[in-house]
């Protein structure tokens, strides 16, 4: 068992580190919610993204809508930011 301030130095460093955060997050992801976010990131549309990926446009409002709640950010511009 970890003492206390070990705990919190180990913490502390898992919020520090950029890298740990984006892999944390995409583990958090399948891999067409990252196909998606990646198509985000690029500037696409819902209509873009979904005819890239040859889906509907509500299929792609839908997984954007899991990503959003899965990685707690509200609005396309924090995921950006997140995920870079």
């Amino acid at each position: 068992m970890m003492n206390p301030s070990s705990r919190r130095a180990l913490a502390s460093t898992r919020r520090d580190d950029p890298a740990m955060e984006s892999s944390a997050m995409t583990h958090k992801l399948t891999p067409r919610e990252r196909e998606v976010v990646d198509l985000v990131c690029a500037g696409r549309s819902n209509r873009e993204i979904a005819t890239a990926l040859g889906k509907s446009a509500a299929t792609v409002r839908n997984q954007l809508h899991a990503v959003f709640e899965k990685l707690r950010v509200t609005r396309r511009a924090e995921l950006i930011a997140r995920w870079k």
